[in-house]
C-alpha cells in the first residue's frame, strides 16, 4: 500500500534545476513547471524533447502550451503553477483561467479543422500541418489541464460542464491536478521493482504435477539447477525483489538457519535427502510455459521464499549438487501484485520473520531509502534484513560511499533508530521501548511513525538527536556502574549515584526535546525546509540540545527525588526500569515538570 507522501521540494527542485538548466526558463518558475510536467504525464525519456514540445506556450499561443502528436492522438496542454517557487505548494487553488485557455484552445483546433484562416505565435504555426494531418486521420483529441494545486468549487462546476461539452463531441478532456502529479513524480521516484525476464526450470520426471489451470507447478528440482539459475542471475537482487529479507550469511550470530541448510549440503550422508528438512523455495511469475515434459519457462520470477537457501546453494561448489533436490512451487499470478505480496507474507515461515519485514517491501520505505541515498553524504537506510551485507559490504565502489571519511564504520540508519527517535518525540516514550519485530498490522504501530507526512530530513533530524541522548546515556551507565563499584565516592560522584533514574531515560528525555520543539516552532512537525537547516549546522544544534538535555534532567530530576523519597518511605526502592516503560510516566508526570519551564527559558535553549 503506498503511503501519502508529497515529494513538494522534490518536485520543485526538479523545476529550478530546469531553470539552471535552460537560459529561456532562467526567470520564470511558471514556465519551467511546463516541461517538468509534460516529460512527468508523457513519460518522455530526454528533458529536451519535452522542452522543446513546450515551445508554442508564450503571447499567441491560442491556449496551446504544449502539442504532443502520437499514432492515434492529437493531445493539446494548458499548465497552470504559481508564479514563484516558494508559491509552489499542493493547497495552491487555481480558478477557471485554465480551463477558459483549453476552450480557446478548442476554438483554434475547430478553426484549423475547418481550413479557416488562423493567426497565432510563429512556434505554433509551424505545428498546423501536423494539426491538419492528425484531424485528418481521424486521431482523438485530448485536452488536458494541468494544475500544481487544485481546483476552486466553481472552477470545478466549470470543468465538469466543460468536459460534459467535450464528451458530446468525442473530446476527452482530462485533470492533472497536484495529487496526480504527486502520484507520477512518486512512482517514477522508487526504484521498480524489475525482475528477470524469464528462467527455465527443469523438474525431476514423476515427481512434480503441473496444473494449467490453476496455474501451479509443485515438484522437486536439482538444487544445481538453483545454482545454475543464481549464476545465470548473477544473484541480481531484482530476483528476490519481492522477498522480505536479503541474504543472513550464514555466520553465528546472523544466520544460524543459513548454517545449517550448508551443514546439510555439505554432509555426504545428509545431502541426499536435503528436500525432506528444508521447505523448499516458492517462485511467483507472470506466466509458465511448458516446453518440454518437465522443463518450463518461467517468466518474470521472483523467489518470495526460500531466498536463504537459494543462496546458500549459489554459494556452494556445484560438483557436491549434482543429485541433490529441493522441492520448489511456482505459482503463476498474472500482474497481481497483490497475490505476490499476500504469497510472500503467507509463506515465510522458514527463518523467523518479523513484524517489521512484512512492511520491507512497502513502496514508501523504498522511498525514504531512496532520498536517503540522495542526501550529502549519502545514507544507507537498511529496510531488509542483510541487504547492507549482501549489497553494500561486498561493492567496492558501494562500501566507499557509504563509508565514513577516514573510517572503518559507515553511514547507516535503521527502522528501529527511526521508530524510537519518532514515538519518543511524539510523547509516548513508554511504547518507544518496542522493537521493529513488533510491527504487526494489529499493534498500527508503522502508521503512528511512517503516516504522519514527516520528510527524510525530520526523521533523519530526530533519529541524531536521538542518537546524541543515546550516547549520553551510554556514557552515564558506565560511569555510574564504575562509581557504584568503587569504595571511595566523592561529592561528584554522590550525585551521580542519585541521578540513577537515567539509566532508563533515553525516550523520555527525547519526549523532552519534542516537547520543546513543540512550544518553540509550533508543533514537533517541523518541515523539511527547517529540517534541513538543522542539518546543514548540526554542530551548532548539538550544542543546543546537550544544552536542553541539561534543563530536561534538571526538571524530571524534581519528580523522581520526590519518586525516591516516597518509595523509601514505603520501604521500596524506587524500580526505575517499571517505571520508565510506561508513556503515563511521561504524560502524567515528566511532563508536568516541563510545563514549569517559562517561554523565556524555552528560547533561550534555542538561542
Amino acid at each position: 500500500m503506498i503511503q501519502k507522501y508529497e515529494l513538494v521540494e522534490d518536485m520543485k527542485n526538479r523545476i529550478l534545476k530546469i531553470m539552471d538548466e535552460y537560459d529561456y526558463y532562467r526567470k520564470n518558475f511558471y514556465d519551467a513547471f511546463n516541461p517538468f510536467a509534460l516529460q512527468l504525464i508523457e513519460k518522455i525519456p530526454e528533458l529536451d524533447d519535452a522542452v522543446d514540445a513546450c515551445a508554442i506556450n508564450g503571447a499567441n499561443d491560442g491556449g496551446m502550451d504544449a502539442i504532443i502528436i502520437d499514432d492515434t492522438s492529437l493531445k493539446i496542454y494548458q499548465f497552470k503553477t504559481s508564479r514563484t517557487a516558494d508559491e509552489f505548494k499542493p493547497s495552491h487553488k487555481f480558478n477557471k483561467e485554465g480551463i477558459r485557455d483549453l476552450k480557446d484552445a478548442l476554438t483554434h483546433i475547430e478553426g484549423i479543422k475547418n481550413k479557416l484562416p488562423i493567426k497565432l505565435n510563429a512556434n505554433v504555426m509551424e505545428k498546423i500541418a501536423e494539426i491538419e494531418e492528425a484531424l485528418e486521420k481521424g486521431y482523438s483529441l485530448n485536452l488536458r489541464l494541468v494544475i500544481s494545486g487544485r481546483l476552486t468549487e466553481s472552477a470545478k462546476r466549470d470543468f465538469e460542464e466543460f468536459k460534459k461539452q467535450c464528451e458530446e463531441k468525442n473530446i476527452v478532456l482530462e485533470l492533472y491536478d497536484f495529487e496526480e502529479l504527486n502520484k507520477l513524480f512518486f512512482e517514477e521516484f522508487i526504484d521498480k521493482i524489475e525482475p528477470p525476464e524469464k528462467i527455465q526450470l527443469e523438474f525431476k520426471l514423476n515427481a512434480f504435477y503441473y496444473d494449467k489451470e490453476e496455474g501451479i507447478i509443485n515438484g522437486q528440482v536439482k538444487t544445481s539447477e538453483i545454482w545454475r539459475i543464481m549464476k545465470q542471475e548473477k544473484g541480481d537482487i531484482r530476483f528476490f525483489g519481492h522477498n522480505y529479507r536479503y541474504f543472513l550469511d550464514t555466520k553465528r550470530n546472523i544466520g544460524s538457519v543459513n548454517r545449517k541448510i550448508e551443514e546439510t549440503l555439505m554432509n555426504e550422508k545428509k545431502r541426499a535427502e536435503f528436500h525432506k528438512f528444508n521447505n523448499g523455495i516458492r517462485i511467483t511469475c507472470s506466466k509458465i510455459s511448458k516446453k518440454d515434459d518437465n522443463v518450463f519457462e518461467i517468466y518474470k520470477p521472483q523467489i518470495v521464499n526460500g531466498g536463504q537457501t537459494s543462496r546458500v546453494i549459489s554459494s556452494l561448489d556445484k560438483n557436491i549438487l549434482k543429485e541433490v533436490y529441493v522441492d520448489v512451487k511456482v505459482i503463476d499470478t498474472g500482474d497481481n501484485e497483490e497475490l505476490v505480496e499476500l504469497i510472500a507474507k503467507g509463506t515465510n515461515t522458514q527463518t523467523a520473520v518479523t513484524g517489521w519485514d512484512f512492511w520491507s517491501n512497502d513502496e514508501y520505505q523504498r522511498c525514504l531509502l531512496e532520498k536517503f541515498c540522495q542526501f550529502d553524504p549519502p545514507y544507507w537506510y537498511e529496510i531488509k534484513k542483510g541487504e547492507f551485507e549482501t549489497r553494500i559490504k561486498k561493492s567496492p565502489t558501494l562500501r566507499e560511499k557509504y563509508r565514513e571519511k577516514n573510517s572503518s564504520r559507515y553511514r547507516k540508519i535503521d527502522p528501529n533508530e527511526i521508530s524510537k527517535a519518532v514515538l519518543s518525540i511524539k510523547g509516548l516514550p513508554g511504547t518507544a521501548r518496542m522493537n521493529i519485530k513488533d510491527f504487526s498490522d494489529e499493534t498500527k504501530l508503522y502508521k503512528q511513525i511512517f503516516n504522519i507526512g514527516f520528510s527524510a530530513e525530520e526523521y533523519f533530524v530526530y533519529t541524531k538527536i536521538y542518537k546524541i541522548i543515546e550516547k549520553y546515556i551510554s556514557e552515564f551507565k558506565l560511569n555510574y556502574l564504575r562509581v557504584e563499584k568503587n569504595d571511595v565516592q566523592s561529592p561528584d560522584d554522590q550525585k551521580l549515584l542519585e541521578h540513577d533514574f537515567l539509566r532508563f531515560c533515553t525516550n523520555y528525555i527525547t519526549a523532552g526535546i519534542g516537547f520543546l520543539f513543540e512550544k518553540h516552532f509550533g508543533s514537533y512537525k517541523i518541515g523539511e525546509k527547517k529540517a534541513k537547516e538543522i542539518l546543514s549546522e548540526f554542530n551548532l544544534w548539538e550544542n543546543r540540545i546537550n544544552r536542553m538535555m541539561e534543563k530536561i534532567i534538571s526538571q524530571y530530576s524534581n519528580y523522581c527525588i520526590i519518586y525516591k523519597d516516597m518509595k523509601r518511605h514505603e520501604g521500596k526502592d524506587p524500580e526505575w526500569n517499571v517505571l520508565f516503560k510506561k508513556d503515563e510516566t511521561y504524560s502524567e508526570s515528566l511532563k508536568k515538570q516541563l510545563e514549569k519551564i517559562s517561554k523565556d527559558e524555552i528560547e533561550a535553549l534555542f538561542k
